[in-house]
Formats: C-alpha cells, structure tokens, sequence
C-alpha cells in the first residue's frame, strides 16, 4: 500500500496540466496527457502487428501447409493492429476532447474494448486450431500465453475506463453542469488515483504486445525458412538429374562405340566375304554345271548365315536404344523418400522440427538440413558409380566382337586360293576331285561359321542382358542403402534431437 501510495504521488508531481480532456470542455484532469502519451506508444506499436510490418513472407511452395500457416498468422497479426489502433483513437478522443459529452466518449472506449474482447474470442481460437492441425502446439500456446494477458489487460482497462467514467458523470452531476465544474468537486470524483490505473493498464498492454509479435515474427520466419529450404531442395533435385546426364552420355557413347566396332566387323565380315564369293563365282569353272553346283552347296553355309547380318545389326541397334530408356526411365524413377514431399518422413521431420517451432527447433535444422539434403548427393553418386562400372565392360565386349568376328573370316578366307588352283587344273575330272575335296572340307567349316555368328548374337544377347541386370542390381542396393539405412538414421537424430536437443 505505502510503494502504491509512493507512485500515486511521484505520478501525481510528474503530471502537466493539459488542455479539457475526457469530453469536459472547460476543465482538465490532472494526468490526461500522461496517458495519452502512452496510448500513442501503445498505438505506434501495435502498428508493427501489422502484415505489412511484420517478417515479409512471400512463399512458394505449397507442401505442409506454408502458405496457410503464414495466412494465418498474418491475419492474426491484422485484426490485432486494426482493433488496437481503433481502441488507441477511441482512447485518444476520450483524452483530448472537448466536446462536453463524455459519456459518449467513454462508450465509444468500452464498445472498442468489448469489440476487440470478441475478436480475440472468435478468431483466436480458429487461429490456434488451423496451426495446431499444421505445425502442433507450440505457437499456438505462445498465442494463448500472449493473448491471455491481453484479454486479461483489456478487461481490465475496461473496469478502470468504467470507474473513471463514473467519476466523471458523477462529478457533472454534483456540479450541475459539464461546465465549469469546481476544482474541489473534479478531483474528488476523477481522482489521481483512477487516472493513474488506466494509464498504468495502458502501460502494460504496451508491454504485453511484444511477445505477440515476437511469436508471429519467428513463426513467420520459419516459415520462410522452410520455404527457402524446400526451393533449395527443389533445386538440389533438379542439379542431381542435370549431374546425371554426362554420365547417361558417357554410357551412351560406350554404347556407340561398341555399336560402331560391331557393325564394322560384321559388314567387313559380310563384304568380305561377298567380295570373295564373286570372285569364286567368276571363275571360268564355275560355269561347269557339276562344279558349280558343288561350290555354291559348299558356299550355302556361309551364304544363309550372313544373308540377315544388316538386321541383326539393327536389331543389336534398337536393343541399345531400349537399354538407354530403361536407364534413364530407373534414373528418373519417383523415390518417395527422396523426392517426394508428400510422402518423405524425412523431409517431413526437418520441416516440421522448424516450423513447429519446438525449444530446439532452429538449432536441430541447422544441424541436419545438409544431411538432408546430401542423401540427394549419395543417391546421384552410386548411380553414377555403377553405370560407369558398366562402360568399360562395354569395351571388353566390343574386343570379344572384335575377336569372334575376325575368327569367323579365318573359316573362308583362303576358299578363293584353293579354287583357284583347281581352276587352273585342265584335266576335268581332276579339276572335279579338286573341287570337291575342297568342298568337303569347307562345308564343315561353314557350319562352324554359322556356330560362332550364332554365338557372337548369343554373346551380345547375354552380355547386354547381364549388364542391365547388373545396373538394376547395382541401383536399387544403393537406393535401398541410402532410404532403408542412412535416411530413417537422418530422420530419428532429426526427432531425437527435437526433443534432447544438443544432449540427444
């Protein structure tokens, strides 16, 4: 009682007499001014509630509810600065009017606390409950803290505003007249007292606001942050697919070079072996009807397998072509927990430890968001690793082709200087024998021709398959190890540390 006295009269020496205030328009009350210098500090600051001065928060992505969490609270901050500053005018007319009606003046303060009362009860319930639904409990609670006190401060400015309203009515009454109301009759009925509890409410409503916009403001920053974090890791995707393409390309150009050293093996084969068959067919024995006979059933081996070859090397070609899509189709195959924000609980855990504004939010997404974001770079860096594993076995089997191809030339290579030689022979019957003992020795060995051309398709066929298997294998272990393994380990620090913080 003696510390409130002791202000009571410090507040009272401190007064300055001001002009008629609170509606009476020839007599002042002692502290009007004082308390609309607060008002006015409680209005300049209830002003930076405002959407435009609160954290500028301009937001592009729409996952875990960014753009609602932030339409929220800068609503929330909207109603609060437009009723504080209508509550601030109608506070502000009572201390400076003149007009001889202060009742009216003191209703229209009453009526602005009571419309901000039910704004707090309408809204702020609807605002807790769509953040609650999108980011839990923790800025929600801080709004109720904050706003508790507030609606506790308007209740009571509404009480205090209420006494000193009747101190004045009733000191209009004793007087007779708003008019010239005598000293002693004034200050008996508005008391420094009455005048000095409403400025010390207004006081503390000033005082109460900032941890409203220091809630608004950090959540409002959050919410930027994760945004700014989502957009990054959008863009860290994207440079991921981007790093994959010299890789695809190199891959490619393997399979290019395999298919260059194919084909012109096989069409050197099979011109060779054209050129060879003319100049077998040009001979003047071959006109013999029993010669020529025997040498084109010797040659029929060599003929029949080669007479496809500009298919099959089309169709080695479209089995390339085929390879690369599949690639590049597992490339860019969705992975849930990488790229998608929906379904990722990793992601899911670093936006929401942020967002959700918990005791150790901003320190546990600092210390993660790079991990997050290098599952990313994992993944890219094994894929890349097991297709370039695959490019030099491409060039072991461009040497097999090579190999098996120049083989299948030694089985008819010398045919042309045999026959020349009988060719030359004049005796019929001998030139006959010679034929066809040379006949009977190359016609076995076109079935071994036919074999290993065969078995070169078999060889392209199995090989090509193996190193697809191979990729797929390769790919999805390394995604598994990544997703099963090294993201669920990212995703319990990141919840452990939202609640143990540097301790977890």
């Amino acid at each position: 009682m003696y510390r409130v006295g002791l202000i009571i009269l410090l507040f009272q020496s401190a007064l300055i007499d001001g002009s008629p205030d609170f509606g009476l328009p020839a007599d002042t009350v002692s502290g009007a001014d004082r308390v609309l210098a607060s008002v006015n500090a409680a209005s300049s600051y209830v002003n930076t509630l405002a959407p435009a001065e609160l954290v500028p928060a301009a937001i592009t992505q729409s996952a875990f509810g960014l753009p609602t969490i932030v339409q929220i609270l800068q609503g929330t901050g909207s109603f609060v600065s437009e009723d504080g500053a209508a509550l601030a005018l109608a506070m502000s007319n009572l201390a400076t009017s003149s007009s001889g009606d202060p009742a009216a003046l003191f209703d229209a303060v009453t009526g602005s606390i009571q419309t901000t009362l039910d704004h707090i009860a309408q809204r702020l319930p609807t605002a807790k409950s769509g953040l609650s639904a999108l980011i839990g409990e923790s800025v929600p609670d801080r709004l109720t803290d904050g706003f508790q006190r507030v609606t506790a401060g308007l209740q009571l400015l509404s009480a205090r505003i209420g006494a000193l309203k009747s101190g004045v009515l009733r000191a209009i009454e004793v007087a007779g007249s708003a008019t010239n109301i005598p000293t002693q009759v004034l200050t008996k009925h508005v008391t420094v007292r009455m005048v000095y509890e409403v400025l010390s409410v207004v006081q503390d409503l000033r005082a109460y606001l900032p941890v409203i916009r220091y809630t608004l403001n950090t959540s409002l920053e959050d919410a930027v942050e994760a945004d700014a974090f989502l957009t990054l890791y959008t863009a860290t995707l994207t440079a991921a697919t981007a790093m994959l393409v010299p890789i695809t390309s190199s891959f490619q150009t393997a399979q290019d070079t395999f298919y260059g050293i194919l084909k012109s093996s096989v069409t050197g084969l099979a011109d060779f072996y054209t050129d060879q068959k003319q100049q077998i067919l040009a001979l003047e024995m071959y006109s013999e009807p029993d010669v020529g006979a025997a040498i084109d059933t010797m040659l029929a081996k060599y003929t029949s397998t080669l007479a496809g070859y500009e298919t099959d090397i089309t169709g080695v070609a479209s089995r390339l072509s085929n390879d690369l899509s599949t690639l590049k189709a597992a490339l860019s195959s969705p992975r849930p927990e990488i790229d998608s924000f929906t379904d990722s609980k990793v992601i899911g855990a670093m936006v929401h430890t942020l967002i959700d504004s918990g005791v150790y939010s901003r320190y546990c997404y600092q210390k993660h968001k790079d991990l997050v974001l290098l599952a990313i770079g994992l993944l890219v860096q094994e894929s890349s690793n097991c297709i370039v594993r695959e490019i030099p076995r491409l060039t072991d089997l461009s040497d097999a082709v090579r190999s098996l191809v120049a083989t299948d030339v030694f089985d008819f290579e010398d045919v042309l200087d045999w026959l020349t030689i009988c060719n030359e022979l004049q005796n019929g019957t001998i030139k006959r024998a010679c034929v066809d003992r040379i006949a009977s020795s190359y016609k076995p060995l076109g079935d071994f021709f036919a074999d290993k051309y065969d078995m070169l398709g078999d060889l392209i066929d199995t090989e090509l398959s193996a190193s697809m298997l191979r990729l797929t294998v390769c790919m999805q272990l390394s995604e598994r190890t990544i997703t099963l393994r090294y993201v669920p380990d990212v995703r319990a620090d990141i919840e452990l540390c939202a609640v143990r913080g540097p301790n977890a």
